[in-house]
């Protein structure tokens, strides 16, 4: 929890006021002509910047050119940004200018900053309190347990909380109205607490509880400035107008909300200098949507526009794939501008690789970086990129075997996640039943109404007999032990690693559980712990405590170092790296089976957004079968790349399976299909676009 008094700033929002005193001035950057005319333009423009083109850059020359040619007091610019990263680096590229008195900050900074000045008008007392996360979930967890709401479990999960959390937020948003915005009325969206006035009521409560902790949450940080402005004569005076150049990077990652909120600061000679790409628009889980950047242009700069297309991250052959991908989009407003690179061309094509199966993709993207480590590139100039956490899985253990120094950004090893854990402590609980750590973690998990007050009963009572915490479990009569010591059992009895990892995911409710809570990613981590229970089986089978020392020798960690970067697409956004490996470019990963028109959209945005975070070289891969809750399913590439062939080399892992000239006469009747994986004496390897005819 962090709190705050009056009169002091909040430290993402601070203008640097120390460093700007005592740094010497910045010097210059040279501009090219994109950004020159992008920087000096007088008036409210969208600058369509590409990746890599230097938005932060544009900015902060922006702000240079403004202060420098006395367009603007320092006082009357506002900078807004996304993360606090962002705004640290953007207030550090200003060092030495006159940027003492202006406003640099994220969006919910700028929003505190309001409430601060206004707390009086907002009906905050002088030294209120923002919760995090953490303390809001606390909250919610004990209002759930105090008020009897519809559709929530009496004794809600954690997942349910966080549904809430949701339904709040929703509903909280729903104050202000967006309709000009969001281009209809009210939003549609999932409710948890399916009753209105239900949820109203929890509402109410859950205000209350703030209001007298002197407390707002981080949300209220956006709606509670906005009402303020729209309600209240006098901050509306003080503020609509107090800007006249607002300044906002990411564009294309903000909100209806915070869309409202730089709305209500326009005056009559206030300019808006936005900055984004709508290409790489992939927060809409966040609230993001490239709509948003149609009504800025619209609505703030008169449908004015400028482009940067220079980039300066990538080789060119990178940015001809980036380019073939994003051109197939629905966007209108970067369709038809293409990034071309500043260094020209002289790169290497993309790589593009396929793969049997899974396992064989990760050793192949595995002996790939350990050959570019062999060949002198640093461990952290590499990077693996994947659509969701659970395909990270195989590439761990191929480093851990290869001894490959990596790390996890945005998240934990594949076995270290806590529903991992939470399977492994079934696991270990049927290969030693009195293990108490094992049978603590999992006992109540999913919930079976055994609290920690059982759990203790419990265990003395082992104690005082003499007899194990097993054979003290198996005598209860309490109807959750019972059903826990079931479950072991069943688990126990199992024939065989595959079927006892198999009944760990089913008997123990874990996995319905998250699926309750559309927890699909930690779901689909279970599923890929059966998977790596078959491929340690197929190595050479030491049972089901074998495979779990396995797990144990993986899970060591490594020394301090330069390490190659594993991350989820959405956590690279903003990252550049020499070597870039993009895995699982399958359809059903990018995009999603269940994906709808929007989705896919989207994570066609994902996919380029990962092919332009590479610098020198990216790898893409796939496999023709993957391993779904231990058994091989069929897949294909994914049609992102349909057809996009000449802008990449075509390779083949040594252990995919291959079809030369001598098997034509095998060919005709066979099951091949569009986009299996082939290789000609004549021509080499290639995909399969059509088939047609009889041979």
């Amino acid at each position: 929890m962090h709190t705050g008094k009056a009169r002091r700033a909040p430290k993402e929002g601070t203008n640097g006021r120390a460093a700007g005193r005592a740094a010497a001035a910045a010097p210059r950057l040279k501009l090219n002509s994109e950004q020159e005319a992008a920087v000096k333009i007088d008036a409210s423009v969208l600058v369509l910047s590409g990746a890599g083109t230097g938005k932060t850059r544009v900015i902060t020359e922006r702000i240079r050119h403004l202060i420098a040619g006395r367009a603007a007091r320092p006082e009357r610019i506002l900078a807004l940004t996304f993360t606090n990263k962002a705004a640290r680096e953007m207030r550090q590229r200003l060092v030495g200018i006159d940027s003492r008195d202006m406003f640099v900050g994220t969006f919910h900074s700028f929003g505190l900053r309001i409430l601060r000045r206004f707390h009086e008008e907002a009906g905050l007392p002088a030294d209120f309190g923002v919760i995090d996360g953490g303390d809001q979930f606390s909250i919610v967890k004990q209002l759930l347990a105090e008020h009897r709401v519809p559709g929530v479990a009496d004794k809600p999960n954690p997942g349910d909380i966080r549904h809430v959390i949701r339904d709040l937020q929703n509903r909280k948003d729903d104050r202000l109205d967006l309709s000009a915005i969001l281009g209809h009325g009210r939003r549609i969206y999932d409710t948890h607490i399916r009753d209105p006035r239900a949820l109203d009521d929890f509402l109410e409560a859950y205000e209350t509880r703030l209001e007298a902790e002197r407390k707002v949450d981080f949300q209220d940080l956006i709606i509670r400035a906005c009402e303020l402005i729209q309600q209240n004569a006098t901050v509306r005076k003080a503020l609509a107008g107090a800007y006249d150049h607002i300044l906002i990077d990411e564009l294309q990652d903000i909100s209806a909300d915070q869309l409202l909120m730089i709305g209500l600061l326009r005056a009559r000679r206030t300019q808006y200098f936005g900055v984004g790409d709508d290409n790489q628009s992939i927060y809409r889980f966040r609230g993001a949507n490239p709509s948003y950047m149609r009504y800025f242009r619209r609505e703030f700069t008169a449908n004015r526009t400028t482009a940067l297309t220079t980039n300066y991250r990538s080789k060119s052959e990178i940015l001809e794939l980036a380019n073939a991908v994003i051109s197939r989009t629905r966007s209108p407003l970067f369709k038809s501008k293409r990034l071309r690179a500043h260094a020209g061309d002289g790169g290497a094509k993309p790589v593009l690789t396929g793969y049997e199966n899974d396992q064989n993709e990760a050793q192949g993207v595995c002996d790939k970086v350990c050959a570019l480590l062999g060949d002198g590139v640093r461990a952290d100039e590499i990077c693996v990129l994947y659509r969701n956490h659970a395909l990270s899985s195989l590439i761990e253990q191929a480093f851990h075997q290869r001894k490959v120094p990596f790390r996890i950004r945005g998240g934990m090893r594949f076995f270290e996640r806590r529903e991992v854990k939470d399977l492994l402590a079934y696991l270990h609980a049927a290969v030693n039943p009195n293990g108490r750590e094992a049978v603590m973690r999992s006992i109540n998990n999913p919930p079976r109404k055994i609290g920690e007050k059982m759990k203790r009963v419990l265990l003395e009572e082992a104690e005082a007999s003499g007899a194990g915490l097993w054979e003290t479990l198996a005598a209860s009569e309490h109807k959750g032990v019972r059903e826990y010591v079931g479950v072991v059992e069943q688990i126990r009895a199992a024939g065989g690693l595959i079927d006892q990892v198999k009944e760990a995911v089913t008997r123990s409710g874990l996995r319905e559980h998250l699926q309750r809570q559309k927890d699909k990613e930690r779901a689909e981590n279970l599923n890929e712990v059966v998977n790596a229970a078959v491929r340690y089986g197929e190595a050479g089978d030491g049972g089901l405590a074998g495979f779990l020392d396995s797990v144990a020798l993986e899970a060591e960690t490594d020394a301090d170092g330069a390490k190659v970067a594993m991350m989820t697409i959405h956590a690279a956004k903003g990252l550049e790296y020499e070597h870039v490996f993009i895995i699982g470019i399958n359809t059903g990963i990018l995009p999603r089976y269940e994906s709808q028109n929007d989705d896919v959209e989207e994570d066609r945005r994902l996919l380029y957004v990962a092919i332009t975070r590479a610098k020198e070289l990216a790898y893409l891969s796939y496999a023709n079968t993957r391993m779904v809750f231990g058994s091989q399913q069929d897949t294909k590439l994914s049609f992102y790349l349909s057809g996009l062939e000449e802008y990449m080399d075509v390779q083949w892992g040594e252990s995919a399976e291959m079809l030369t000239d001598d098997d034509r006469a095998e060919v005709n009747g066979s099951s091949f299909t569009v986009k299996d994986a082939v290789r000609s004496k004549k021509f080499g390897p290639g995909l399969i676009l059509e088939i047609s005819g009889n041979g």
